[in-house]
């Protein structure tokens, strides 16, 4: 026993008012002493002491270390126990020498059971899921108002910061801020009013600070005061200072039609749709050894056989009614010359702007015996045209084949069906069975389209065209041998009515639709300050040019609401004013491209301008800023005309005539170049 008890480590005496929790050899005294022993000593989350009793800088507090984090004693907050995020936050902070002072409180679990505080001299530190940050002074009790951590603000993300003047403070939380400043005082910012003041740039921006908190505008609307306006959502006090093309009435003008350039250069070109078949292999015709007398023919999007001699009769003098649109016809020699030649190319059969279609191909069938010999063809062109109608669901189809080369007896029958629906099909003229021979010019038209188109509905529709040659005592080797079929582009009937708070296209129509049309500002001498102003946008790399600096397609937005936070962040009221003048946005306020897209984000500073155009606004405006992100603006005159009515006017006569829905791509076209 004597030796158990030699063996025993002797325990170190403390001195009066303090404790040795051995085995660690330090002495925890007073309030420290009693606030460990509170907490369960070695047994609490704080577990063994390593440090004596320490005095602090300031000279009057005392604190005591231990595994998990210190207790510190203050005469006016008592000991509590600082530990973990809480003291990382209020180290961060500076400690007891800092705003926070010393704490007040132990850790306290909130009423949601998720989180934590602790109190502090200066203010308090809120904990949750790992975070910690501190709140105080009026912005705390602004807070409180909206009910602490379980209010419509969530907890504190950010401590007590100062912003970037030195005059005010603010905390972020997980669902807005509060801002503080002498002269304003403690308000919240939140939801979209916070969007809108934060892509302004907060205080440091054109509203300066809250001076209200946010309040009911009537209906799903909110506003809140600042010190230099007012933010109202969502939609703004005001659209800016420029026209909305979309609330532009009145008739109808003679513009807006879709660019496509000298002689139709720039329409777009189709190859073969879904659904068309050239019988390519009519090119080969299998040869028999032995013969039975079989005639076989074959019909092909291509001239089959050339006799040597191309003599290419005159049309009569009176043609079938098809006229179609200068350059719809522009490589219809090379493609004849190349099929001659027994080449193939890749020439469009169709092209095409957003209402007129046209294909001119050259076709031909042969008669060939079951061991290979011609014994007839005919070679001629095929034209097509389709006509579509921005203010009617009814299209035209109108079809006329020349003979151009024929040996022995042909004839030729057209049908038209047309798919997707309901889809009519009115027969005005007919191509059944008609004999052909050199010069003839057999012609079909048809009139095609829903009756009506319902509010809001979309009709897909396709056009085909299926002609059949026969010849006395032919046959198809393989069904359909003697058929050539060819389908349209895909044509969109609508009646865009649009919903509430948004803007629609009036009565119905129908638009090729895969075709993106181009707005013509070049070749207006009218819209020339407009023009100017864009052509140095898409110089800089904002989108909607289609040509020379292909910048990518502007896409139709029609939300009323969104459309005026466009107007009033590029253009907003006031703020730029020159005399005899106007701003101009771009890209339009009409545009998921606008200056204050997309929705919901907090957007930097990236509106640019240019050299003339009188708008000096750094940050908010840099005339140095490039690329396709953000937005441009530019003063221009309001006499002898208003050129941005006119532009407006020019824009929404274009998406009417174009029928460019919400989501409609389409082009700019600023520089006569393009």
């Amino acid at each position: 026993m004597e030796a158990a008890a030699a063996a025993r480590p002797q325990q170190r005496t403390a001195a009066e008012g303090c404790q040795v929790y051995w085995p660690a050899p330090y002495e925890v005294c007073g309030a420290i002493r009693d606030k460990y022993n509170e907490l369960g000593g070695p047994n609490s989350f704080l577990l063994f002491p390593t440090s004596n009793e320490l005095t602090n800088p300031d000279g009057v507090g005392k604190r005591s270390t231990f595994q998990n984090g210190p207790i510190y004693w203050s005469p006016a907050g008592g000991a509590h126990p600082v530990a973990n995020h809480f003291f990382a936050a209020w180290q961060r902070n500076g400690w007891e020498g800092g705003v926070l002072g010393y704490p007040t409180s132990d850790e306290l679990v909130n009423p949601d059971n998720i989180g934590r505080r602790q109190y502090f001299q200066g203010g308090t530190i809120y904990w949750k899921l790992n975070e910690a940050y501190y709140v105080a002074g009026t912005i705390r009790d602004k807070w409180g108002e909206t009910g602490w951590e379980t209010g419509w603000l969530g907890y504190p993300t950010s401590d007590e910061t100062k912003t970037a003047d030195g005059v005010g403070r603010f905390n972020r939380f997980d669902k807005g801020v509060i801002y503080w400043s002498p002269n304003t005082g403690a308000h919240p910012v939140a939801g979209l009013i916070q969007v809108e003041w934060g892509s302004e740039q907060y205080e440091a921006g054109m509203y300066g600070y809250p001076t209200s908190d946010e309040r009911s505008a009537g209906g799903s609307s909110r506003e809140q005061d600042f010190q230099n306006g007012r933010i109202r959502v969502p939609t703004p006090v005001n659209g800016g200072s420029g026209p909305d093309e979309d609330a532009i009435t009145g008739p109808v003008g003679p513009g807006g039609n879709d660019y496509t350039g000298p002689s139709g250069v720039n329409r777009t070109g189709s190859g073969a749709r879904p659904g068309t078949t050239l019988n390519e292999h009519c090119r080969k015709q299998t040869e028999f050894p032995t013969s039975d007398g079989t005639l076989y023919g074959c019909a092909s999007a291509a001239y089959l056989y050339n006799s040597g001699v191309d003599t290419r009769s005159a049309p009569p003098t009176l043609s079938p009614p098809i006229s179609l649109q200068p350059g719809c016809d522009a490589d219809y020699q090379k493609k004849r010359s190349d099929y001659l030649a027994g080449r193939t190319n890749n020439l469009a059969i169709w092209t095409f702007d957003r209402l007129y279609a046209c294909a001119v191909n050259p076709i031909g069938a042969v008669i060939r015996t079951d061991q290979g010999k011609v014994t007839a063809y005919v070679n001629g062109k095929l034209e097509q045209e389709l006509i579509t109608h921005y203010d009617s669901p009814k299209s035209q189809y109108r079809v006329r084949f020349s003979v151009e080369k024929i040996v022995g007896v042909f004839t030729l029958t057209a049908n038209a069906p047309c798919t997707g629906g309901p889809c009519p099909v009115t027969v005005y003229d007919s191509m059944v069975s008609e004999p052909l021979s050199d010069g003839a010019q057999p012609f079909a038209f048809y009139e095609f389209g829903p009756d009506s188109v319902n509010p809001n509905q979309r009709i897909d529709l396709i056009m085909g065209l299926n002609l059949a040659f026969a010849s006395p005592g032919a046959r198809e080797k393989t069904p359909g041998d003697l058929e050539i079929k060819i389908t349209s582009p895909y044509m969109r009937c609508d009646n865009d009515t649009a919903v509430p708070g948004a803007a629609g296209l009036p009565s119905q129509g129908c638009v090729f639709a895969d075709r993106i049309p181009t707005l013509d500002f070049a070749s207006d001498n009218r819209l020339a300050p407009i023009a100017n102003h864009v052509k140095r946008a898409q110089q800089s790399g904002l989108p909607g040019a289609g040509k020379l600096y292909y910048t990518g397609p502007l896409t139709r937005m029609t939300d009323e609401n969104q459309r005026q936070r466009n107007g009033a962040r590029a253009c907003p009221s006031g703020r730029y004013s020159v005399p005899d003048h106007s701003c101009d946005e771009y890209p339009f306020r009409s545009t998921y491209q606008g200056a204050a897209q997309p929705p919901n984000a907090v957007l930097p500073p990236n509106g640019r301008t240019f050299p003339g155009c009188q708008i000096n606004d750094t940050p908010r405006v840099d005339p140095s800023r490039t690329g396709p992100n953000g937005y441009s603006v530019c003063m221009v005159p309001t006499t002898p005309e208003d050129a941005n009515n006119l532009q407006a006017i020019a824009i929404r006569e274009f998406y009417y005539k174009n029928r460019v829905r919400d989501g409609d791509k389409f082009y700019v076209r600023a520089d006569t170049g393009q």
